[in-house]
């Protein structure tokens, strides 16, 4: 597809008729001009707090229901057009949590939005009525969309529009991929209802807990994430009618999702191979070390389960539901069938392993007979796509032994549960002699390269990392690959010495990078301080390492 043609955004206040802001993206030669401005105004639509984080949750209005005729009617000038009307809910109390954007195509290839609120509380997006509109100049090879906003007397919310708003249509407008469709998040739940609830569990539960966290993992990412699905299930099961007597969570981890669940007076629990030692934090969940071996184990006393991030138990959890003839939530991640690391199969359809994958883990939900629904996640991971799966009126196969004994029957091996105890395993593998001494090796390499910015604290120049693997013994190399990792990985965890950028490594400059001027703990002696002939570049008490 040939990008010749090039469109101009224009911001411009309505009343003045003055040009704001302006700027040129390219686009495809043939592309359709409607087609993308209207696809431009949905995303617009129903992704405009990607942007604008006043925003929790976006919902649509049915156009058949009391609440949209009781907005709508109070609307002037909109002449008959299909209107969309749109709610938002906000993040803080602050804003309105009755306020509206109603919005229509008033040509092929321009919009206006209509802002309401119902109460006296500020809107929580854009609070004055504007245009976006795309003009056509065909005759000049060239298309030129205009944005006309109303005049406001709010100066912020114009600085906003200028400085996120209006680069990011820019940017959309530019990617939009017209032979691409979107996939919808929360499609099986009430949005609304989701996000007040998980609003309430990370504010009631999540936020101390991440003041308490005791684990390696990031509480921000993972704490959140097990709040929202833990609202989702909760919204999930009030959405289908579906009050689970208990749930199980198999391979349950860390357990803070059971731990939520029974804090909102859902009975049910865990179960892992390994007992973690935040387990004793969370006092009320019933969290279980137990060593499950699908293959022949059942889970009797449960009548829902939750596969969150389940690893090697996923494609097993049909098949424990299906014995159990009842449903399960399942949120695949890493990527196993039943014996062990899933290998892309001639059945499986899909443009990467993850796809292809859930092809895989769909087809076995499929055979087994279940009603399949499909959603996908608000959370802060890459993995969102999940499965709701629950037993249809019919029931399931009269004869679902022989379906099992079917889908296992390509076996080459057992199934082997994961060990309890874990190995130690890369770069802990190696002495810290062994890792003094190789890192002081390099860096002197390194720093013999000569440093052609000339600067007064010498650090060498970038060198291939294949000229790092020529300067190593056989022995060297020979203990880097017994530790499940090589040249570059060794590299990568010498963070304080070394940057590893595109294959290539430099001596790190920390003079030049930002640093931590907080009363953090130091815990490492620095490097530089120690072994660079000038030594360290940044006085002791901004260094974050001990002098």
């Amino acid at each position: 597809m040939m990008w010749n043609d090039s469109v101009k955004l224009l911001f411009q206040n309505s009343d003045m008729n003055d040009t704001f802001l302006s700027d040129e993206v390219p686009l495809p030669t043939n592309v359709d001009k409607v087609l993308l401005f209207q696809k431009l105004i949905d995303i617009w639509r129903e992704h405009c707090d990607a942007i604008n984080r006043r925003i929790a949750c976006i919902t649509v209005v049915d156009p058949n229901c009391d609440e949209f005729l009781r907005v709508t009617n109070s609307l002037d000038h909109v002449n008959g057009h299909e209107i969309e009307l749109r709610k938002f809910i906000p993040k803080s109390p602050f804003f309105s949590e009755k306020a509206y954007e109603a919005s229509f195509l008033s040509g092929e290839s321009q919009a206006e939005f209509l802002p309401l609120c119902l109460d006296e509380r500020p809107h929580p997006h854009v609070s004055f009525a504007y245009k976006i509109s795309l003009d056509v100049h065909s005759d000049c090879n060239s298309c030129m969309g205009t944005l006309t906003v109303s005049c406001s007397e709010n100066v912020d919310e114009n600085v906003w529009i200028f400085k996120q708003a209006f680069p990011n249509l820019l940017r959309w407008l530019k990617n939009i991929d017209l032979s691409r469709t979107s996939t919808q998040s929360h499609r099986l739940i009430d949005a609304e209802k989701y996000t007040k609830l998980y609003m309430h569990i990370k504010n009631a539960l999540g936020k101390e807990i991440c003041m308490n966290w005791t684990e390696r993992t990031d509480p921000q990412k993972f704490v959140f994430e097990d709040c929202a699905i833990s609202a989702y299930l909760q919204e999930l099961w009030s959405s289908y009618g579906i009050k689970p007597r208990r749930f199980c969570d198999v391979g349950c981890g860390n357990g803070l999702l059971v731990y939520l669940l029974c804090k909102q007076n859902i009975t049910g629990f865990g179960i892992d191979v390994r007992r973690r030692n935040i387990w004793d934090s969370f006092v009320g969940a019933e969290l279980v070390e137990r060593s499950l071996n699908p293959e022949r184990d059942c889970i009797s006393d449960a009548d829902f389960f939750i596969g969150n991030h389940s690893d090697e138990m996923t494609p097993w959890i049909p098949i424990l539901a299906a014995r159990n003839c009842c449903a399960f939530f399942l949120l695949p991640c890493c990527p196993y069938d039943f014996f062990g690391k899933y290998t892309r199969k001639k059945e499986d359809t899909g443009s990467s392993t993850y796809l292809a994958y859930l092809s895989y883990i769909r087809r076995i939900c499929i055979r087994l007979g279940f009603d399949v629904k499909e959603d996908r996640l608000k959370i802060p991971s890459t993995k969102r796509h999940c499965f709701f799966c629950t037993i249809p009126a019919s029931g399931l196969s009269s004869e679902i032994s022989s379906v099992i004994a079917d889908l296992l029957a390509n076996k080459s091996q057992f199934f082997m549960p994961r060990s309890k105890i874990i190995s130690v395993q890369g770069y802990s593998k190696l002495s810290p002699t062994f890792r003094q001494s190789l890192t002081l090796k390099i860096f002197n390499f390194l720093l013999q390269t000569g440093d052609p910015s000339g600067s007064a604290w010498p650090a060498g120049n970038e060198v291939d990392i294949l000229d790092i693997t020529a300067l190593l013994s056989p022995d060297e190399k020979s203990r880097l690959k017994k530790s499940d990792g090589g040249v570059q990985t060794f590299l990568k965890n010498q963070h304080q010495v070394f940057k590893v950028m595109g294959g290539k490594v430099r001596i790190r400059r920390w003079s030049s990078e930002s640093t931590s001027t907080s009363n953090k703990k130091k815990t490492q002696q620095c490097w530089f301080h120690l072994h660079h002939p000038n030594g360290c570049p940044l006085p002791a008490d901004i260094c974050s390492y001990i002098h």
